[in-house]
């Protein structure tokens, strides 16, 4: 956007009137842009500063796919809950990725079935 920084801050607190004009600014101008970009024909979008990927040999399926995170309640073992907010912040990260290599380890035919994006009959 011209060389100008965007600075997002996120706060529960209510914007005052200058922030407010000062977003609708910016996203008038974002709109416009955006507008203006759509009616180019593509030959005429200047890419040099991101030219396009040709070579995809070393791209990753699925790199940057994050879960949908659902909040839960779950009743754990205080020793457990110590053990895991003794390794810093992140417990309920890593409490997330014990789960899921549980999960995953557990029986290989549900965490295929898992992994292709079926879901798993619940265990008897």
């Amino acid at each position: 956007m011209d060389g100008e920084e965007v600075i997002r801050i996120i706060s529960a607190r209510k914007a005052t009137p200058l922030e407010r004009k000062a977003y609708e600014t910016a996203y008038k101008k974002q709109r416009r842009d955006i507008a203006a970009l759509a009616a180019m024909k593509d030959a005429d979008i200047d890419l040099s500063d991101m030219p396009e990927v040709l070579d995809w040999t070393g791209a990753e399926i699925g790199r940057f796919y994050r879960p949908k995170k659902q909040p839960v309640t779950m009743r754990l073992d205080e020793d457990v809950v110590d053990w895991l907010k003794g390794c810093g912040p992140g417990c309920q990260t890593k409490a997330n990725f014990l789960l899921r290599h549980a999960m995953l380890s557990a029986k290989p035919q549900r965490a295929k079935r898992w992994l292709h994006g079926r879901t798993a009959k619940p265990a008897r």
